[in-house]
């Protein structure tokens, strides 16, 4: 099995990635719809600090320094 990972800061093109892999049917996970998901599950309101709030939690040790 193969793996492509897409990063880049907003408006570098991840969409056309996105667009590339469901157009060939490939499965397609964005970080994004992840935490969006997350913040629904746990009840909160969908605003910009407890995306980032929650985003910042689940990147963990692992995430941007």
């Amino acid at each position: 099995m193969q793996c492509m990972i897409v990063v880049g800061m907003p408006s570098a093109g991840k969409d056309i990635a996105r667009e590339y892999a469901t157009a060939k049917r490939y499965p397609y996970y964005a970080t994004g719809d992840i935490v969006r998901g997350e913040v629904v599950k746990r009840g909160l309101e969908p605003n910009a600090i407890n995306t980032a709030m929650v985003s910042t939690e689940l990147r963990g040790s692992d995430g941007m320094r």
